[in-house]
Parts: structure tokens; sequence; C-alpha cells
């Protein structure tokens, strides 16, 4: 199973989005597959980013599901139709009572 993972922070006064794709079929690897930096949250920049982990670690014939939490970027159509394409199943979070 691959975690996509979005994380966003301020660093020397600009906003910055880290995302990032980790192998969680190990217990014990949480392998960081590919990762990226950029100035804007963008649904294509997940599904560019999904598809080049795919294919650089040769899981596309295993990958059989994707989790992500409920961010803007996880709940993109774009991300969707990557996965969709890939003939994957996409799980998200259940959203957390307040």
């Amino acid at each position: 199973m691959l975690v996509l993972g979005c994380h966003v922070a301020e660093v020397s006064g600009a906003r910055q989005v880290l995302l990032s794709v980790h192998d969680a079929g190990c217990v014990f690897s949480r392998k960081i597959t590919p990762w990226e930096v950029y100035e804007v949250e963008f649904g294509n920049y997940a599904a560019q980013l999904l598809q080049r982990g795919v294919l650089a670690e040769g899981c596309a014939s295993t990958l059989q599901c994707l989790h992500a939490d409920n961010g803007a970027i996880q709940k993109s159509s774009t991300l969707r139709s990557k996965m969709e394409w890939l003939s994957r199943a996409f799980v998200q979070s259940p959203p957390r009572e307040q």
C-alpha cells in the first residue's frame, strides 16, 4: 500500500508544500519513494508524483491501494483520475469528529 503525504510549512517566510509517497507495504520500512517541494498545493503535482513513484518502484502490477488523508490535494479529481488510470483503489481516511 502506498501512502500519499502532504505537509505544509512556512520556510523563511515562504509557504512550502512537501508531497511524498511512502511505501507502507512493510511495517518496519516506511521508505519514501518520491518526494517534491512546491510553493502551492495542486492536484496535478500529486498525480505526477504518484505516477513517478509507481514507475520508479516497479510496483504498478502489485499496487493495490493508495491511502490519503482528507486534504485538498488528496481529494482532487486529477489524483482520482490518475488512480483510475493506474486501475487501483483509492482509500481516504474518514472525517475526524470534532
